[in-house]
């Protein structure tokens, strides 16, 4: 797939904590993250790096192969790397982050899924870690794209 089009999903996935899979296409594996809750606009949701995953579960709703719980789509679409760092400041003026990536996502419409989130449509995702080395994501609508702190 070209980079203009590759794919994404959000799982919520129940083990072995309830957390959330954020996971990327990239060639023939997922690039990874655990979202350590619901993914929601606006709002810097920490995020723990995991190994990548196999392509499956682009698709895959149920059981996790070797007892590793139950996954559930949230959110799927195709995204799109994004050229250039927006303004990005940590709250506390101390920690100054470094700003790792930028995606533009396209949310597949998903009517059957409850979206409480209310993440829909275009969306920029923000990949963010800070000088102390805690990571997170941030999902916005495009215009909303400017300087936003990290608490």
């Amino acid at each position: 797939m070209t980079e203009e089009h590759k794919r994404f999903v959000i799982l919520r996935h129940d083990h072995p904590f309830l957390h959330w899979d954020f996971l990327l296409e990239r060639d023939e594996l997922l690039e990874s993250w655990r979202l350590l809750r619901e993914p929601v606009l606006d709002e810097w949701i920490r995020a723990e790096k995991l190994p990548d995953h196999r392509s499956v579960y682009l698709t895959h709703e149920g059981p996790v192969s070797g007892d590793r719980g139950y996954v559930s789509r949230v959110l799927s679409g195709s995204f799109q790397s994004l050229h250039g760092s927006p303004e990005l400041s940590v709250g506390d003026a101390a920690k100054p982050l470094a700003h790792l990536s930028s995606l533009q996502l396209e949310v597949d419409l998903q009517p059957e899924v409850d979206r409480k989130s209310h993440l829909s449509g275009s969306l920029v995702a923000h990949l963010v870690e800070t000088s102390d080395g805690r990571t997170f994501w941030t999902f916005r609508p495009p215009q909303t794209c400017g300087e936003q702190s990290v608490l």
